[in-house]
């Protein structure tokens, strides 16, 4: 049976980013990840910020501007009747860019790879521990494998594979969902840029992707009237005629793609780490994407998962994990404040149910 210092589960930007830097610590890695399941494309967006942290992670931040659409211009109409717009020409650091996001995960992972870092895909796995170490039991096309391990990180996003394993509570903070569409783009101006639009019982969000579409998603709160009406692909089409900004691309009805719907709340583990396991990304904390907070903070606490995890290895010391949740707890406790300030300055339907419920979260520390 194979023995491994880490073992990391999933293969997104959290994994790759504590894969890579552990390996670069000298630490014996692999990473497990089920089979990759194609997806609709959901339209997100990398900020510029993330070139630092990318650059240390060994990736060519060259090859971003190759392999997906730079993002320049994004506009929102949000707290007044007036659009507010952002240019990347005023951005010292460059643009942003709309991501391919396969091509985007695989980049890391082959960049792991290249550092050094084994990679599985597999099925059926099952965790296992005692004291002292980790076992890992899983499929790999038919075969059954064990691998142990003395530290299990948990990077399987909202799945929460681990956190799950060991009963760890989670804390729910809205009931926010997506209802996604896209159409084929034809490039004009507008096209190009990422838009967000304010709207009675929620909120439009439309980006550019590969392969020359364009995403329409509406966020609303899930099991309520409207989120059931705009389920239906009529009053999805219909609800983006009543908006602003939005109408002014949309295309025939017949050319919309079915519609897809995802998980968009915000929701944290009452833990995040213990003595011999960490999580990192959104299995540590899931945030709402109007913060588009998500890939960057996945590379970023990935980095300093693998920092904790490496004084414990080195040490037995615990005192790293426990700055390292100290730093995600603070985190999104400004999160959540902030996320219900942005909420509240929607002032034209202040009285409407989700927006009452959305900026009225208990953002009360959980960590007292």
């Amino acid at each position: 049976m194979q023995q491994y210092d880490v073992i990391i589960l999933g293969a997104g930007p959290a994994g790759c980013a504590t894969a890579i830097s552990l390996c670069k610590k000298g630490f014996k890695t692999i990473i497990l990840d089920k089979k990759s399941v194609s997806a609709q494309p959901v339209g997100e967006n990398l900020d510029v910020t993330a070139k630092t942290i990318l650059s240390e992670l060994n990736l060519d931040v060259r090859s971003l501007d190759a392999a997906h659409m730079a993002a320049y211009h994004s506009v929102s109409l949000w707290a007044n009747k007036t659009p507010v717009w952002k240019d990347s020409l005023f951005n010292p650091n460059g643009h942003g860019w709309h991501l391919n996001r396969a091509e985007f995960d695989n980049c890391l992972l082959n960049t792991a790879m290249q550092t050094g870092v084994e990679y599985l895909t597999c099925e059926q796995l099952e965790i296992e521990t005692d004291i002292d170490q980790w076992k890992i039991n899983f499929n790999v096309k038919a075969e059954q494998r064990s691998l142990n391990c003395r530290f299990l990180v948990d990077c399987t996003g909202r799945a929460r594979v681990l956190s799950r394993k060991l009963s760890v509570p989670l804390f729910r903070f809205d009931s926010l969902m997506s209802i996604t569409s896209s159409f084929e783009c034809e490039g004009n101006e507008i096209a190009t840029q990422s838009i967000i639009e304010a709207a009675p019982n929620g909120w439009w969000y439309s980006a550019c992707v590969p392969g020359n579409k364009r995403v329409l998603s509406f966020f609303t709160n899930a099991k309520t009237d409207y989120f059931k009406m705009y389920a239906d692909a009529n009053k999805f089409y219909e609800g983006i005629g009543e908006t602003t900004l939005l109408k002014e691309i949309v295309p025939a009805k017949e050319l919309f793609s079915e519609l897809t719907f995802r998980y968009a709340n915000s929701e944290k583990p009452e833990k995040i780490c213990g003595s011999n396991w960490i999580s990192a990304g959104d299995a540590a904390a899931a945030f709402d994407p109007l913060s588009s907070q998500g890939i960057s903070t996945a590379l970023k606490m990935g980095v300093k998962a693998a920092g904790a995890v490496a004084v414990k290895l080195s040490t037995d010391s615990d005192s790293a994990l426990a700055a390292y949740e100290k730093t995600y707890n603070d985190l999104f406790d400004d999160y959540l404040d902030q996320r219900q300030k942005y909420y509240a300055s929607v002032f034209a339907w202040d009285t409407n149910d989700f927006w009452k419920t959305n900026s009225s979260i208990n953002i009360k520390s959980l960590h007292n």
